[in-house]
């Protein structure tokens, strides 16, 4: 059993761990557990979460038991999704509203449960989630790994494609290192502005990691150009880095749109399914128009007809959806998968577009 492994763990470290005065749990076992006063060097009662989560920050406490929904919003109002991780110990218990038969009519019973039908058909009810519930899912994203993963590799992905676009204009050093950092920087400056990073660290290490890449490549390139005089002219190379290029875009776009859905949640935009697919698009389209706007042709790939920002916005939409129709129940694994499920879809598309040519609407 999980709950006893928890337990006993808890137990044989020493974890200091944190609950709420009167609390009842969902858990027979971690019911008996906490309120055994065998445990007092371990349990650590408080008046409500709000101190919990001060002894965690204070290093009193290593963990706290909290309801998902109020913890998940207590510790995204004071700011500290990076500071502390959600660990879910799988309890389910419903909730119920009691009412005594001796001074409650069931008429009166009656009317109770035809207003909470007629909440949950009106607008007022999806006011609620948005306030109440997706705090689970924002925190759910800020800690999970595929965020972090998806986020550093369309990254790199943009990092790659810069180099490669400065390799075919022949450009200095220093605009390729302009080029391959400009894409990124968007949503690592979103991520501080979010988190209140007042020194920017994520930018800092994602110019960090930018730079250390385009030198690598910068001179790597270099390297084959001094070994192969011809390299330049070489149409296999050159048919080579077009579609490194392709691939290396799509993969930057795609990670990037799926993280600007996660942007629009974190910033509390709804309804999501509107703010979600415009987050994709921005997110996933911004930096690489200016970078398009700062080379030497002014191509802009993502207005030049193909089906590139309808993409990020078919997909942005679908995980938006997805977000949504989960957020009452939010499981970070299987959202993990998803996620990665929508990248994968939207490089695979992009990459169908690309090189089956599929026709964009157009006026004429």
């Amino acid at each position: 059993n999980s709950m006893e492994e928890f337990v006993t763990q808890v137990k044989a470290s020493g974890f200091k761990l944190g609950i709420m005065e009167g609390m009842i749990y969902g858990d027979d076992i971690l019911n008996n557990f906490v309120h055994d006063v065998n445990n007092a060097d371990v349990i650590v009662k408080s008046a409500e979460d709000t101190d919990n989560i001060k002894k965690v920050i204070s290093g009193e406490l290593d963990g706290f038991l909290s309801d998902k929904l109020a913890g998940a919003s207590l510790i995204l109002d004071k700011n500290l999704g990076s500071k502390i991780v959600e660990i879910p110990l799988g309890i389910k218990s419903p909730i119920y509203m009691i009412f005594s038969k001796k001074t409650v009519s069931p008429e009166f019973v009656q009317r109770v449960n035809d207003a909470i039908k007629k909440l949950k058909s009106s607008e007022k009810y999806n006011e609620i989630l948005s306030k109440y519930v997706f705090p689970v899912v924002l925190l759910q994203i800020m800690s999970s790994t595929w965020f972090m993963y998806v986020s550093y590799i369309g990254a790199v992905a943009f990092v790659l494609s810069g180099l490669n676009i400065s390799l075919k204009d022949n450009n200095t050093l220093f605009v390729t290192l302009i080029l391959s950092i400009v894409p990124p920087i968007p949503l690592s400056l979103c991520l501080d502005i979010i988190q209140s990073n007042s020194d920017f660290h994520i930018t800092r290490q994602t110019i960090i990691l930018s730079t250390a890449i385009v030198l690598i490549g910068f001179s790597a390139l270099r390297a084959l150009d001094a070994f192969n005089k011809e390299s330049r002219t070489d149409k296999t190379v050159q048919e080579f880095f077009r579609h490194f290029l392709n691939i290396t875009d799509s993969i930057g776009h795609s990670c990037f749109s799926i993280t600007g859905v996660a942007i629009a949640i974190l910033l509390k935009y709804t309804p999501i399914l509107i703010w979600g697919p415009i987050f994709a698009f921005l997110l996933g389209n911004g930096g690489t128009i200016i970078r398009d706007l700062l080379t030497k042709t002014k191509d802009i790939r993502v207005f030049n007809g193909d089906l590139n920002p309808e993409i990020s916005l078919l997909w942005g939409f679908g995980f938006s959806f997805y977000l949504e129709s989960n957020a009452t129940n939010p499981d970070s694994y299987v959202t993990s998968l998803v996620a990665i499920l929508f990248v994968i879809a939207g490089v695979v598309t992009r990459i169908i577009t690309i090189y089956k040519n599929l026709p964009n609407l157009k006026f004429r």
